[in-house]
């Protein structure tokens, strides 16, 4: 009996003793050298650290006190051996780990990612991380031929890894997705911003710049490996070549798809072609047609779809996109000539209209045209009533202005010193048009819009008919005003181009009438700069003020009306004097 009983306590012993001889580990510690050479080397401690139900896989470096999570498993999962294995022939080992669950084998692979180190020794700032270094589909594989191989171990596990050389056949494809804003910048820079919202993209807008999902290349066993070059591995599946790229410690990545012809001479990309940012066709090594692509918005914190257009290798055009309440808009297109210059940018409204153009001499900034004045409606919004319903909404203010149909780019230039320039009408009156040339309130950016020259912008200051007194303007003396006028208020800088925010009143209507013979005749209206409200309006008879008047307040009510006899004023009403009542 005493027998029975020492022999049941000496085996709760040995089984209380095998849950508690490695402490909160499931598993030894095991000292390790990963890499080493003349100059460096790379030993650590593979730790496997329990944690309630789960456990971490935790390689060390004390003397650096650096530590990498390669893995975070569950405790059913159990190890049955561990091995180190160059499987990329890099000098650089890999950790693998032979799992057991539920009776099954499987096998992980672990590869050092970063680790950044001098000539000396180790930097200061420098930090350690690993990848699985097989991927899905060949771990998948890999697993499902080996889950049943009764004794498993690392001798056997070696075997099947040689099976997977060249180091090619094992790929780490990158997983992150580069337009997911969200993740790329932070909740709270995302969420700050919530004005961005409607520029995010769709998934149909840059699945194709998603080589691995947009072509199914979740493998390399249906491709042909066809050769390297440098860094490079090229294979074929009989209509595209693939490129891989060779990264740090045997990471390989998919880089381009094309199509056309690889020779010892070299590769002649003819047909189409695709990278992470952008696709289009190639002719003999040189870009033609339409590209679409992507270019990285700093301001945006996102990349924004964009259109190129080539001619036998030369950009000649590329347009800016964004997407707004779902439908696809073009921002700006720049127009280049041979030599890549810019010779021209025209910024566009949300319907299409253009807002501004600039145009460029040997890629410097020459001048600034506003179409804003004509064909934007305001950002000011008068509240309304339905008389159906009773409720109340705002409808955008249209332009004032009557110059609706000039083409300012067509422009003749009359006197630079006064940045003055003529335009004919559809019956042959002559309209001149004064630009102020000024430095700009804001020199940073806005939205995606780039101020390449912030000293020299033009804006419209005045347009009005008039008639020359002399073929050559040498002064505003060789100019009698003749017809309609307007004035501008050039507000805080010229043109709308921005797609992250309301555009301020620019060169908003200030002032209009008429002249007769270089007098002012007729009714002139003047209107608030900020809000083109009517200030007031006066009439004039041959440069003399005669007749009505009207001055409004800032809620455009009339506040005082009358008229002029001779230049004289005769108030018939003018508004009483407000009184604040105390409670």
């Amino acid at each position: 009996m005493v027998n029975k009983l020492c022999y049941k306590f000496l085996i709760s012993f040995i089984f209380f003793f095998q849950l508690n001889l490695y402490g909160d580990s499931i598993h030894k510690n095991l000292e390790l050298e990963l890499y080493k050479d003349e100059t460096t080397k790379m030993n650590g401690v593979l730790k496997f650290q329990k944690n309630k139900n789960r456990y971490d896989i935790i390689f060390e470096m004390p003397e650096k006190n650096l530590s990498a999570v390669l893995d975070t498993l569950n405790v059913k999962k159990e190890i049955k051996s561990v091995f180190l294995y160059d499987i990329n022939k890099d000098n650089i080992k890999e950790i693998f780990i032979i799992y057991n669950e539920n009776n099954k084998n499987s096998l992980e692979g672990y590869s050092l990612g970063n680790l950044y180190l001098d000539e000396i020794g180790y930097e200061e700032d420098e930090v350690i991380d690993f990848f699985k270094t097989l991927n899905i589909a060949t771990s998948q594989k890999l697993n499902k031929k080996i889950e049943n191989v009764k004794n498993f171990n690392a001798s056997l596990a070696k075997k099947e890894l040689e099976q997977l050389e060249p180091y090619y056949k094992v790929v780490n494809f990158n997983n992150y997705n580069i337009w997911d804003v969200l993740e790329r910048v932070g909740k709270d820079d995302y969420y700050s911003k919530g004005y961005l919202y409607q520029y995010e993209l769709i998934p149909q807008d840059y699945e194709k710049f998603n080589l691995q999902k947009y072509f199914k290349i979740y493998s390399l066993d249906k491709l042909n490996f066809i050769k390297n070059i440098g860094s490079s591995t090229i294979f074929s599946d009989g209509n595209y070549y693939f490129l891989f790229q060779v990264q740090r410690q045997g990471l390989i990545t998919l880089e381009e798809v094309f199509q056309g012809d690889i020779s010892k001479e070299g590769i002649v990309k003819n047909g189409e072609y695709f990278n992470k940012f952008e696709n289009g066709y190639y002719e003999k090594n040189n870009k033609v047609e339409i590209w679409n692509s992507y270019e990285y918005s700093e301001q945006l914190k996102r990349y924004l779809p964009v259109k190129k257009y080539f001619a036998k290798g030369v950009l000649t055009r590329k347009d800016i996109l964004y997407r707004r309440t779902e439908e696809l808009h073009t921002f700006s297109s720049t127009f280049y000539n041979l030599k890549n210059e810019i010779e021209k940018i025209k910024y566009y409204e949300p319907n299409g209209d253009i807002s501004q153009i600039k145009t460029y001499k040997n890629s410097i900034l020459e001048k600034v045209v506003n179409y804003t004045h004509y064909k934007r409606k305001y950002t000011i919004y008068d509240k309304l009533v339905n008389p159906k319903t009773g409720y109340e909404y705002y409808k955008a203010r249209e332009s004032l202005t009557q110059f609706k149909d000039l083409n300012l780019l067509d422009a003749n230039l009359e006197n630079e010193e006064l940045n003055l320039y003529s335009l004919k009408d559809s019956n042959d009156k002559d309209i001149f048009i004064v630009f102020q040339s000024y430095s700009p309130g804001k020199t940073s950016q806005e939205g995606i819009r780039w101020y390449e020259d912030p000293l020299k912008y033009f804006g419209i200051k005045e347009i009005f008919y008039g008639k020359r007194k002399s073929e050559k303007i040498k002064s505003y003396e060789d100019i009698v005003k003749d017809g309609y006028f307007e004035e501008f208020n050039l507000g805080f800088f010229p043109g709308t181009a921005s797609i992250t925010g309301s555009p301020c009143n620019i060169e908003t209507v200030v002032k209009t009438g008429y002249f007769e013979n270089g007098l002012e005749s007729g009714v002139r209206k003047n209107y608030d700069s900020s809000s083109g409200d009517l200030v007031s309006s006066f009439t004039y008879i041959k440069g003399i003020l005669q007749g009505s008047y009207n001055l409004y307040d800032s809620d455009k009510i009339l506040k005082e009306n009358g008229e002029y006899k001779d230049g004289e004023k005769i108030i018939l009403w003018k508004a009483p004097p407000f009184f604040i009542f105390s409670s």
